[in-house]
């Protein structure tokens, strides 16, 4: 990979690695074309993937290191309307604690990062290919969204890798939502989520 290619050129190591690129459609499935999906798989899965495999050697040389990967809230549901990305952010979170538990004895922290609703621009990229989308989404942002900044979420994340957590859901909200969703069946999680995106993406 040319990126690996060039910070080894420039005689620099990698102590911690964070997989934070990423991005997402909202829409049923058939909304965006395969080859847009295609990308997004690249980047939110293999890129990040290649990446691991690529610096775990040069890690394990070093005697350690660490890696955050960031999945998202999406990682631990399906989400209708969101359907591939949620998808490509599960494959995040099982990948992590995969290799978390294969590197644990060679000095190697691997930890899943799960943002819910961040003030950034996912959502605008995430909606520019719909114009309906993009005036919900501009309506939304003029209303004020409660969202956590990315400040409150490198924060939460930071704390919680030096505790060498598995991984971390970023906001009190979120954690709480999560947690009743655990006394629910996964067809009405799959109902309520459903019903969520569509009034947003549907």
């Amino acid at each position: 990979m040319k990126l690996y290619d060039q910070i080894k050129s420039a005689g620099l190591s990698i102590d911690i690695l964070i997989n934070n690129a990423g991005y997402g459609r909202w829409g049923d499935l058939t909304s965006h074309d395969r080859d847009d999906y295609t990308k997004m798989l690249q980047l939110n899965i293999t890129t990040l993937t290649d990446l691991c495999h690529l610096y775990i050697p040069d890690m394990v040389t070093q005697g350690g290191g660490g890696i955050i990967n960031v999945g998202s809230m999406a990682s631990l549901s399906p989400i209708p309307y969101a359907s591939v990305y949620s998808s490509s952010k599960a494959y995040v979170l099982m990948f992590s604690e995969a290799i978390r538990y294969e590197y644990r004895d060679q000095g190697i922290k691997v930890m899943a990062l799960l943002p819910g609703g961040t003030e950034s621009e996912f959502a605008r990229v995430a909606t520019e290919k719909s114009e309906k989308l993009s005036e919900r989404y501009k309506e939304g942002s003029a209303a004020g969204t409660g969202m956590q900044t990315s400040h409150e979420v490198a924060l939460e994340c930071l704390e919680a890798f030096e505790k060498n957590k598995q991984y971390i859901l970023c906001g009190g909200k979120n954690r709480l939502l999560h947690m009743l969703t655990k006394f629910m069946s996964r067809q009405r999680v799959l109902e309520m989520v459903g019903g969520m995106f569509k009034k947003v993406a549907g």
